[in-house]
């Protein structure tokens, strides 16, 4: 039982939502609103959970294309999401850990945006501009295969303006708090104005 300031995980997605709305004005980015909802939901996920990948799903983008190639389709969908998903988290929020790493950036735009266009086929079974129309998620995931460098880079701005105003340790206090119920990561987080406080009453 968690006690003390009410934290609620909507305040996340709000703050989030804010940032994808302000970077996507200052770049003229002009990406579609279920991409723009899409890429809220990614950064919420890793405020909350700390990672964009499935518990059983591999760590690295080579394991997860060979892994869903070979997968029955429902597992396939989820693992070329996954690959998508992870592929644009790192080079876009995270893009500083990829300065580590043996691929660099292109590595991780080519394999993501191969992977949301493999969502797309595997989603489909007629034609995509018309399956596009009707579902908001297909035409979601046609964009972030498509445009996916424009994606890192509205990724990589949230993060830049984070480190600058000094939230960029927003996605930690979050987990923090989820954790351990700190009274500590919940007064920051307020501060940071993520998470508002909604009245006196227990969290579960």
């Amino acid at each position: 039982m968690k006690t003390g300031r009410p934290i609620h995980r909507e305040s996340l997605f709000d703050f989030f939502s804010s940032r994808v709305q302000d970077a996507s004005q200052r770049r003229g980015a002009s990406l579609s609103a279920p991409t723009t909802t899409y890429l809220t939901q990614l950064l919420t996920r890793l405020g909350e959970e700390g990672t964009v990948l499935p518990k059983d799903a591999p760590r690295t983008l080579a394991e997860l294309h060979l892994q869903a190639r070979d997968a029955p389709r429902p597992r396939a969908l989820r693992l070329y999401r996954a690959l998508g998903d992870h592929a644009l988290a790192t080079s876009g929020y995270f893009a500083e850990s990829l300065s580590r790493r043996a691929v660099g950036r292109r590595y991780y735009a080519d394999m993501g945006g191969a992977a949301y266009a493999r969502v797309v086929d595997l989603s489909t079974s007629g034609p995509i501009s018309k399956a596009a129309e009707i579902d908001p998620w297909i035409r979601a995931f046609v964009e972030l295969g498509l445009r996916f460098d424009d994606c890192v880079a509205l990724l990589s701005d949230i993060a830049e303006r984070d480190r600058a105003e000094g939230t960029d340790d927003l996605l930690r206090l979050f987990q923090e708090w989820e954790r351990t119920g700190s009274e500590h990561a919940a007064r920051r987080l307020a501060e940071l104005g993520a998470l508002p406080s909604r009245g006196p009453t227990e969290l579960a």
